[in-house]
């Protein structure tokens, strides 16, 4: 009889302490299962280079960056133009001043407006287009002058301005991201090149005299708020009908400019 009672009673302890564990909050420990893995592909890098749909970037090496030029351009209707150039129109505001080698190269805003038409480039990651008909872009015009005190012959497409972006790394910069328009031009007072005509034979050479300038024009993808890095260069050749192998490159310090 005894020993039924103590087995009562280690019962009634096993059932309180099992109450009591209830109370305190206890609980069993989870059972672990095995976590499912699965493969995440990498992310897409945020800048990858362009795939020209019917045109090649530009493979042109950079010259060396330097400190921005902090002479202002000559103002509005000062310069001289070839007698073979288009009219020089600089309406606009003065964006960079750079000195090199008996040249001058300036740059003006000469408006903004949004692109006719889109990029010839896409994307090769998003297969989306670079920069798309209707997005926003600034027409620049470069002027090339002659401070060398002798006649100098020139390529006649006019000075070769590399503007690079940041945000848009891609090979060549991004003065070909955005698709220039002729009609759209003509209104900003734009010349697409420093001859009156499209040049036909770039065996050509432009005699550019003392103090004479000729103008091009560019359109650029347009971002507020960046720093656009310019690199101009220009070509000058013996005479006015030497060949391309004679010509010697003249590359302009680095200009940085931030449109508001």
């Amino acid at each position: 009889m005894q020993q039924l009672l103590r087995n009562v009673a280690l019962s009634l302890t096993g059932v309180s302490a099992l109450v009591a564990l209830a109370g305190c909050g206890g609980a069993p420990a989870p059972v672990s299962r095995p976590a499912t893995t699965a493969s995440v592909p990498a992310p897409a890098p945020s800048t990858p280079a362009p795939v020209a749909s019917s045109v090649t970037v530009p493979t042109s090496t950079a010259p060396a960056t330097s400190a921005p030029a902090t002479s202002a351009p000559a103002p509005a209707g000062k310069y001289k133009a070839a007698a073979w150039a288009s009219p020089i129109n600089v309406k606009g505001s003065p964006i960079f001043s750079v000195e090199k080698d008996g040249f001058r190269l300036d740059g003006y805003v000469a408006g903004n407006d949004k692109a006719a038409k889109d990029s010839l480039f896409f994307d090769n990651k998003t297969k989306k287009n670079v920069w798309p008909k209707g997005k926003p872009v600034v027409y620049i015009v470069y002027v090339l002058t002659n401070t060398s005190g002798k006649t100098q012959y020139v390529g006649t497409t006019g000075p070769s301005v590399r503007a690079n972006l940041d945000s848009m790394p891609y090979l060549g910069g991004v003065s070909q991201m955005a698709s220039f328009d002729t009609a759209q031009a003509a209104k900003l007072g734009v010349s697409r090149y420093m001859m009156k005509k499209a040049p036909t034979d770039l065996t050509t050479r432009a005699e550019l005299k003392d103090g004479e300038s000729g103008a091009a024009g560019g359109v650029l993808p347009l971002k507020t708020g960046e720093a656009y890095t310019f690199n101009g260069n220009v070509t000058v050749f013996p005479a006015a009908q030497a060949k391309s192998d004679t010509g010697k490159t003249t590359n302009f310090d680095a200009a940085k400019y931030t449109f508001k």
